[in-house]
């Protein structure tokens, strides 16, 4: 998606088109009598075949990811009766200490881009791709106040969404994106996957969102428990593999639909017949 957008605004009036995909339509064709803008109507069909072969790839890559779930699952054990509370500092308290550094949320700028200081030719991680999972997106006409770069190891937190987010960064090549939270961890001091999995827990959501009823976090009130750093690391594993096993789930439920999609679509058009099943097993004796 984000090569098929960079060709776009490369060359706006070039031909793109992916079929089932994406097609550039020059404004003109928009404003007939009914302003429509429904890709699907300007969307060229996709034919029989390709659509065949969609579904089998759709198919196999949703066996593959459900045949990883079990292996991706964290192997846990619960901590015996009458363990001691933990002890937790705040977010606030980690920056004051030299832990983390804390940075935004920045802003959108209302000036040029070329009126930027420090502007910076990258995609923008923004809080819906931080809670939806995805890639970073394209920036857009609208600059970023600041132009931080994100690097590995960095926990971003969108600081209004559905629910509390964390998510580290790995290998992204992206600016911070606007209203969200950068927490750049002192590695001598602080495991990234054991921050994130920290910050994103149920009790962290009520600490740290506004007594309005919005979902809007100050994250500087979020807590994260003291532990020694090999053992953060030990718990980071197991944040890291609940996030893997996560984004899997979201792919596997993105598939399914997709997948339950095309086979409604090709049966109705009459490109896909059932399968015809064998006859009933018998009952063993």
């Amino acid at each position: 998606m984000l090569t098929t957008w960079r060709a776009f605004t490369a060359a706006p009036d070039a031909e793109i088109e992916e079929v089932g995909f994406a097609r550039a339509v020059p404004v003109i064709e928009l404003l007939d009598e009914e302003v429509d803008l429904t890709p699907a109507r300007r969307q060229p069909e996709v034919g029989g075949e390709a659509s065949g072969e969609h579904l089998v790839r759709t198919r196999e890559r949703l066996a593959a990811i459900v045949g990883d779930l079990p292996a991706l699952m964290p192997q846990v054990t619960p901590e015996p009766d009458g363990a001691a509370a933990p002890l937790t500092l705040s977010i606030a308290e980690l920056a004051r200490t030299g832990a983390l550094q804390l940075i935004g949320p920045v802003r959108p700028s209302i000036r040029s881009t070329a009126e930027v200081e420090g502007f910076v030719e990258l995609p923008v991680l923004s809080a819906r791709d931080v809670v939806e999972g995805t890639g970073p997106s394209p920036r857009g006409d609208r600059p970023l106040g600041q132009a931080i770069q994100l690097e590995p190891g960095d926990v971003v937190v969108p600081m209004t969404a559905r629910r509390l987010t964390a998510r580290v960064i790995t290998n992204e090549r992206a600016l911070l994106g606007p209203n969200m939270y950068l927490l750049r961890p002192n590695p001598a001091a602080l495991d990234p996957w054991f921050l994130a999995g920290q910050l994103r827990t149920s009790a962290n959501e009520k600490q740290a969102s506004s007594l309005s009823g919005t979902l809007r976090f100050d994250i500087r009130r979020a807590q994260v428990r003291r532990l020694p750093l090999e053992e953060q690391r030990t718990h980071g594993e197991a944040f890291r593999r609940l996030d893997a096993f996560e984004s899997a789930i979201r792919q596997a439920a993105a598939l399914g639909a997709e997948l339950v999609q095309l086979t409604a679509d090709g049966l109705a058009r009459g490109a896909l017949r059932p399968e015809k099943r064998s006859g009933r097993k018998q009952q063993a004796r």
